[in-house]
């Protein structure tokens, strides 16, 4: 007889006994160790009960979970600050304040870096298309987007393509981030 379930879509686990938390737990020990000292994803997959198919999955969307898990609890720890002084029938102190507002920011940082990274991810995926097609134009315009993000992985593949593709040189802007998120150092 088959169980009757209350939400969810047919075939598909409830949240209450999904492994997610524990895969990706795994998943970010296995990520730890060194190179050399790693089982293969086949192997941690027999060793978990799960494929290998599965744990590319969560490998794949892995730093997302995480950065996301991490904006979370900046702005659950935000919350209980602000909860507690309201507890307390009281305002913050300076120094919940700055903790407050520290965590708000975190949270905010977290999410920008998700978006950029989205973008930047596009950029890439159309300075790939247009190189491939030969389309140089394009993907210098392409690769435009891509300098002034700052990323350093996005700086090594424009000068590798430039050499392989004689791409002109690109200006590149140091990343300074917003203007309320620059260190004292800028």
């Amino acid at each position: 007889m088959k169980s009757k379930r209350s939400k969810g879509a047919p075939g598909r686990r409830l949240a209450s006994e999904s492994r997610s938390s524990e895969i990706r737990a795994k998943l970010l020990e296995w990520r730890r160790t060194p190179l050399d000292q790693r089982v293969s994803i086949r192997t941690l997959g027999v060793q978990l009960g799960v494929s290998h198919q599965l744990l590319s999955f969560y490998l794949k969307g892995l730093d997302k979970w995480q950065r996301e898990e991490e904006r979370k609890g900046y702005k659950l720890k935000a919350q209980e600050i602000y909860d507690r002084a309201k507890a307390e029938h009281r305002y913050m102190t300076e120094w919940e304040q700055a903790q407050y507002v520290a965590c708000q920011r975190a949270s905010l940082r977290l999410l920008l870096d998700s978006v950029l990274d989205a973008a930047t991810s596009r950029w890439l995926r159309e300075f790939r298309k247009h190189l491939d097609d030969g389309d140089l134009a394009q993907a210098r315009e392409a690769a435009k987007l891509l300098a002034r993000t700052g990323n350093r992985e996005d700086q090594e593949f424009l000068a590798r393509s430039r050499g392989q593709k004689n791409l002109p040189d690109l200006p590149t802007a140091p990343n300074r981030g917003c203007k309320s998120f620059r260190r004292g150092d800028q």
